[in-house]
């Protein structure tokens, strides 16, 4: 153990300022993360919880709008089947087919035509134009009927009492049947008007990039409509996983993580695709037999407005939280800015080699630096006094209350080497004591934390070395019952009058 550690009270560190404002800057940037991410988690939950009612209330809205839109639709299309299977509608007979069917569609002003066909035997279209029905149903050739492409789709899919969807352009619902005599299959067709089309569109897009499809139990899409895109298909879900339109891709995925979820229909279903957010809402349709359901996909990027906009106290907290922690960090800088510029303006000189403290020596006393030749001997007198001793620690004091600085005891004012001897000690440890004991009982223990000191050796004699930080409270001589109040005065430590000694505690502050 050094000297010095001998000297110092026990448990007092060395230059405990650094450490103690980085600590408190630590501490407060640590409070302000922890209460920040408090602040973040409890609005990630609450844009979550309102996300997920948007996304309810969303999917909602677009299943009422496909109920409206697919139950007449699928009926229509599925009676026509039945009637056709039962022998109640002979689709040989035309002017039969435009009876039957005429006065069910004829009030529509969603469909465009209607064709019904049984290739190559017979095709027939019934045709709205300028807002009327014809009134006679039209025969067309088996040539026209192969460049539809809602039939060439609905022949090669071959899933009898699955509906077709297609739109290319125009929006179609298609259905096959088997004939009960094991002949060629019939087809029937539904074709939509521009305008019908246009409104379901505009009623499923519900968000820039959202999807809304239909899958039925057996996994295939029967029906999917991508944000306004126009694009309508029947489809697998293995084709979809496998096709190359990423829109395809981003549902077949949503359905497999649904399925993995076990297909609820109580919450939504979260997933990541290419770093983004989504979630998948699904919702049973009433139409037909119950077992199709729609599923709506939608980025959370899409409703971050609203969710910010709805979340926002959360948002208010978060700033007021990182505005406080920005203030903590202030108000302890600011604590520390006076004894800051003093560590700044000034070194620890207990490592100076005694080149570099000769060098300190000889740039003379300033604010900062001060020497005396001896700890308690009267030069003059050639006695111990304690006027020596009041004199070393009035600077001490001094430097506690401004800007810190430091003591040089065995350098006379010139800059002579005086050394330690002259004062009288048996040894050094004696020496360092008295030193020690001297601050402890006209300054206080308190601010021995303040002091760091050591013995240093410069051309063949020993001087002491004191480094004094500025003190976070004032610091008074005493002598006797008297309080004295000391601040440093360019190279000069002045005592001040009580009343001076409050403007300048409070200007310090």
């Amino acid at each position: 153990m050094s000297t010095e550690d001998r000297a110092l009270a026990p448990g007092l560190p060395r230059r405990p300022l650094r450490h103690r404002l980085a600590g408190l800057i630590a501490l407060a940037l640590a409070v302000t993360a922890a209460v920040a991410a408090t602040v973040h988690h409890f609005e990630q939950r609450a844009q979550d919880r309102i996300f997920e009612e948007l996304l309810d209330s969303r999917s909602r809205q677009c299943r009422r709008s496909l109920e409206e839109f697919l139950q007449p639709t699928y009926g229509f299309l599925s009676a026509i089947g039945d009637w056709t299977t039962s022998g109640v509608l002979d689709l040989s007979r035309p002017d039969e087919l435009t009876r039957q069917l005429l006065p069910l569609i004829q009030r529509s002003e969603r469909l465009s035509r209607l064709i019904v066909a049984q290739p190559p035997h017979f095709a027939w279209r019934l045709r709205r134009e300028e807002g009327a029905w014809g009134e006679t149903a039209i025969a067309l050739a088996d040539s026209v009927l192969e460049k539809e492409p809602w039939y060439r789709g609905v022949r090669d899919e071959r899933r009898p009492k699955e509906v077709f969807w297609i739109e290319s352009p125009e929006l179609v619902a298609a259905l096959s049947w088997d004939d009960p005599t094991g002949s060629r299959p019939f087809y029937a067709a539904l074709v939509f008007a521009h305008e019908a089309a246009e409104r379901l569109h505009r009623d499923l897009a519900v968000t820039p990039h959202s999807t809304v499809a239909i899958v039925n139990d057996e996994g295939m899409v029967s029906w999917l409509a991508a944000g306004g895109d126009g694009l309508i298909h029947s489809v697998t879900l293995s084709r979809l996983v496998h096709s190359p339109d990423e829109q395809r891709r981003l549902l077949a995925q949503a359905l497999l993580v649904w399925n993995d979820a076990g297909r609820p229909f109580d919450r939504s279903v979260p997933f990541r695709r290419s770093r983004e957010a989504w979630r998948l809402r699904a919702e049973p349709l009433k139409t037909m037999d119950g077992s199709r359901v729609m599923v709506l996909l939608l980025p959370r990027r899409d409703l971050q407005e609203q969710l910010h906009a709805l979340s926002r106290p959360y948002l208010f907290a978060l700033a007021a939280t990182l505005l406080l922690g920005a203030a903590m960090v202030a108000a302890v800088y600011l604590g520390y800015r006076r004894r800051l510029r003093s560590l700044r303006r000034r070194h620890d000189h207990q490592d100076l080699g005694e080149e570099e403290l000769r060098a300190l020596i000889d740039r003379g006393e300033s604010d900062a630096l001060e020497f005396k030749s001896t700890l308690r001997w009267n030069l003059k007198t050639n006695k111990p006094g304690r006027e020596i001793e009041k004199a070393w620690l009035k600077t001490v004091v001094a430097f506690l209350n401004t800007e810190g600085g430091t003591l040089l005891i065995g350098v006379a004012d010139d800059g002579e080497i005086v050394g330690i001897g002259r004062d009288g000690f048996r040894n050094e440890d004696k020496y360092l004591l008295h030193f020690n004991n001297c601050v402890k009982q006209n300054i206080g223990l308190e601010f021995a934390r303040f002091l760091s000191f050591g013995l240093k050796a410069i051309e063949g004699e020993k001087i002491l070395v004191v480094d004094v930080e500025p003190a976070d409270e004032p610091a008074f001589l005493i002598i006797g019952e008297d309080e004295e109040f000391y601040v440093r005065v360019g190279p000069a430590s002045r005592k001040v009058s009580p009343k001076q000694a409050l403007e300048f505690l409070r200007g310090r502050s």
